[in-house]
């Protein structure tokens, strides 16, 4: 009996546990799923069983220490009624803890373990990487195993960690494919200034979001995992936040793909650098002018048939299916 854990802010972390959570199922573990309340219970639909609460960013200590506190008595009692044989946390701390506590072995799964399990890679910024990696290593504790998903080559810090590629769904695109269709998504819903400048370029913005934007000119689409992949495989660009799960999306559909970030964002900025040296166009949202958003829709990249950076790394859903194996040997 697995008991995995989803944290809620985003959707990457619910997209990335779907083809996790499918594999270790067709395999014959069962797995019960816990889905943070917000993004990720959506996300992972019927494959969650239960939801709960996530710590979100911007919680006053207090707060979040009450909200772990109780999350991690949660997780205990959850695994000594299932007598859970195995946790794994994607993002999730207090079902880290809980397996420390209660001496059971755990996997932690994460797009953010780069920073806190990796060696930073020449030319990205160091006091962000020390930062995000101080507060990933702290959602980790208690953790046997790190699997630490990445869309570059990265080299792991430790024996215990293994630096995997995406699982990435995709919508069947073929390089020869592009429709005008311009995608947006802005995981914090501070796009309209981008939103205003591609209308003004001439575009209408298809924008996938949970409520319309008030911005003149731009279509408007729920957030639908199907429609959105659909979308993202069709059309001529990306103009988006600067998260892990997109990024390794639209490179693996070929899609050109600006990345977008806050200023105080330290994940999404690393993201942006990692990725500079393999030609991706990325800004601060205070950064960014008309000028240089025009110059990208203006001059997109040709399509490639294979523009993965991650090529040879294995997947994750295998990694964390072997570790869970070893686990079941031990």
């Amino acid at each position: 009996m697995i008991h995995y854990y989803v944290h809620g802010r985003g959707r990457g972390h619910a997209t990335r546990s779907r083809a996790i959570i499918a594999t270790l199922r067709s395999e014959g573990y069962q797995v019960r799923v816990f889905a943070g309340s917000n993004d990720a219970a959506s996300v992972l639909g019927e494959q969650a069983s239960v939801q709960v609460q996530s710590i979100i960013p911007g919680l006053w200590p207090g707060a979040a220490v009450r909200i772990i506190w109780s999350r991690t008595v949660e997780a205990i009692r959850a695994a000594r009624k299932d007598s859970a044989d195995l946790i794994i946390s994607d993002g999730d701390a207090p079902s880290c803890y809980a397996a420390w506590l209660l001496r059971l072995p755990a996997i932690a799964v994460s797009h953010g373990l780069v920073f806190s399990h990796c060696k930073r890679p020449q030319g990205v910024s160091a006091v962000p990487w020390l930062r995000e990696g101080l507060k990933r290593r702290v959602s980790s504790v208690g953790a046997r195993f790190k699997v630490a998903i990445s869309f570059v080559p990265l080299l792991p810090r430790d024996a215990a960690t293994t630096v995997a590629a995406p699982d990435v769904e995709t919508g069947g695109r073929s390089v020869a494919e592009r429709s005008e269709e311009i995608v947006c998504y802005f995981r914090d819903a501070n796009g309209d200034r981008v939103l205003r400048w591609l209308v003004e370029l001439g575009a209408r913005p298809v924008v996938f979001a949970e409520r319309a934007p008030d911005v003149d000119g731009i279509m408007w689409k729920p957030l639908e995992r199907q429609a959105f992949i659909k979308a993202v495989g069709r059309c001529r660009c990306v103009v988006s936040s600067a998260g892990s799960n997109l990024i390794a999306e639209c490179a693996a559909m070929s899609v050109p793909h600006i990345l977008l970030y806050g200023a105080r964002d330290d994940e999404q900025r690393l993201n942006s650098e990692m990725l500079e040296r393999f030609g991706y166009s990325s800004s601060s949202f205070d950064a960014l002018t008309f000028e240089s958003l025009q110059s990208f829709v203006n001059r997109l990249p040709a399509p490639k048939v294979k523009n993965v950076p991650w090529s040879g790394l294995q997947g994750a859903s295998q990694v964390v299916l072997g570790l869970t194996q070893r686990l079941s040997g031990d």
